[in-house]
């Protein structure tokens, strides 16, 4: 059996141990990790894939053209970031040639453990708080976005202050809870503040 795994450095920038995870599970797969810019097609990337029967992809584009080079192809992942990665027509094509495709379900990350452990980042980030302050007033480097050496790339540096600080949410995403008798709110998209809230109570 010939396995494949192919990683998109995006899903890299989100998801960084998953693909490595894949590598141990796999150790006799054939390992492809595109480089931060390669916008590649699947098939572009792959070349002669008739004789691979099992694929991952994750954080590759699909398109059903790329899968008709998989002829003998009985199982695969197509993972984007969050959820299924696939193109139009390309389910029903994996259905009709009979492979089996994995899905991981979206719901089964907001645990009481993601609440924990969003509930020590918190804590983390509060005590850098007087640091980073010092930081920001005293040099520019704090504001530079700019990915450079040994830096995650700018989109996932500034993730949280662009999109859970500086976007207004709606009062559903909003929770609140008590630690030691403080009120303590949460600003969040994800469902994991409720599970702090529920926690703390």
């Amino acid at each position: 059996m010939s396995s494949l795994v192919v990683v998109h450095p995006d899903f890299d920038g989100v998801w960084p141990f998953a693909a490595d995870h894949f590598r141990m599970l796999w150790p006799e797969a054939d390992f492809r990790r595109l480089e931060h810019g390669d916008e590649r097609s699947l098939g572009e990337v792959v070349g002669d894939a008739s004789g691979v029967t099992r694929l991952v992809t994750l954080g590759m584009e699909v398109e059903r053209p790329c899968l008709e080079d998989f002829s003998g192809l009985e199982e695969a992942t197509f993972q984007g970031a969050y959820g299924r990665k696939l193109g139009e027509g390309c389910a029903e094509y994996l259905a009709e040639k009979g492979v089996t495709v994995y899905d991981h379900p979206s719901e089964g990350f907001w645990s009481q453990a993601v609440a924990e452990f969003g509930l020590a980042l918190t804590l983390c980030g509060l005590r850098r708080i007087p640091q980073l302050h010092r930081e920001i007033i005293t040099s520019l480097d704090p504001w530079d976005y700019e990915a450079g050496k040994g830096k995650a790339p700018a989109l996932f540096r500034c993730w949280a202050p662009m999109w859970q600080l500086g976007t207004p949410l709606p009062a559903s995403r909003v929770s609140t809870g008590r630690v030691h008798g403080r009120s303590i709110t949460w600003r969040s998209w994800s469902k994991t503040p409720r599970f702090l809230c529920r926690w703390c109570r």
